[in-house]
């Protein structure tokens, strides 16, 4: 058992783009320090300041608001002067600010660097310590984490009323969301099968794998799910017991994709004492960092208890 989120500072996020700015033209790119605020709310409080819509402000990926968080953020300058950024809330820090000719989409960054600290161990520490070990030489199952369902599991049940034609979701937002609560939920119950077998790391005859040689699970949609054998014949199974999902992801017309059943941690050490854990390691975008914690101790997050 443990904590996590106790504070902000217990949980570093810095984003990594994987490219740099040209430094001219016409869209301004910031690069901001926040602690206890999420994305979408420093996206506004930048768009107040620059007199512009939020929906102008861009970014490449969400960050939660329990945390001491790194971003980029792009807006568009044509025809408006260079706002003074020191004006920004006292939460809010200014690390770099810079120009580019276009601006920042979402999805583009290349990873995310983490630091977390896990407070108030209980347990074995050598079995802390062999779960430590274990995650540096084989990775960890690539779970979605809990905030792709939504609190208390709310995008996923907003996702079964609307496979099951009880619900229309007009905004294109809130239907996104609850449609990739309904793909995670199917590629995490597959790879939970591989996990059970203790072959999710392992490729199996008629595996689909990555260009890095990783074996892969199933994003539902429309198309040929591309593997074969045992591993297709796992996933199936999981699909047949949610049907009433698999269909509608079918019907609306989601492009049939995979993903690595195995997260591999970048730049991964840590610090053990009997007190606490600090993790330091880097992943790729679109992998969860609960991922690796969830492997390591059942925790409580602070930040989200009650």
């Amino acid at each position: 058992m443990s904590s996590i989120r106790v504070t902000n500072q217990d949980f570093h996020v810095e984003e990594l783009l994987g490219f740099s700015p040209t430094g001219w033209g016409t869209h301004a790119w910031l690069y901001l320090e926040n602690s206890g605020d999420n994305t979408v709310w420093i996206a506004q409080t930048v768009a107040k300041l620059a007199g512009i819509k939020p929906s102008e402000v861009s970014y490449s990926g969400l960050k939660d608001r329990h945390a001491v968080t790194r971003q980029w953020f792009s807006i568009n300058l044509v025809n408006r002067p260079m706002p003074d950024w020191r004006q920004l809330p006292t939460s809010i820090r200014p690390l770099c600010v810079t120009r580019s000719g276009r601006k920042l989409r979402r999805g583009v960054h290349r990873a995310n660097r983490f630091e977390i600290t896990l407070r108030d161990l209980r347990g074995d520490l050598a079995d802390l310590q062999s779960r430590l070990d274990a995650i540096a030489r084989r990775g960890v199952p690539n779970y979605f984490g809990e905030q792709r369902f939504g609190r208390r599991g709310s995008n996923l049940s907003l996702g079964d009323r609307w496979a099951r034609r009880e619900l229309r979701i007009k905004d294109s937002h809130r239907r996104g969301l609850a449609i990739s609560a309904l793909r995670s939920y199917l590629f995490n119950a597959s790879l939970a099968s591989r996990v059970q077998n203790d072959t999710w790391d392992k490729v199996l005859v008629g595996d689909k794998c990555t260009g890095r040689g990783l074996p892969t699970g199933p994003l539902v949609g429309e198309g040929r799910p591309l593997n074969e054998g045992l591993p297709r014949a796992i996933e199936a199974q999981e699909e047949r017991c949610c049907a009433v999902w698999t269909q509608a992801l079918v019907d609306a017309r989601l492009r049939y994709e995979r993903r690595a059943l195995v997260i591999k941690p970048g730049y991964f050490s840590y610090s053990l004492n009997e007190r606490a854990l600090t993790l330091r390691f880097t992943l790729d975008r679109g992998e969860f960092a609960t991922a690796v914690l969830r492997e390591l101790s059942d925790y409580t997050d602070v930040s989200r208890s009650g």
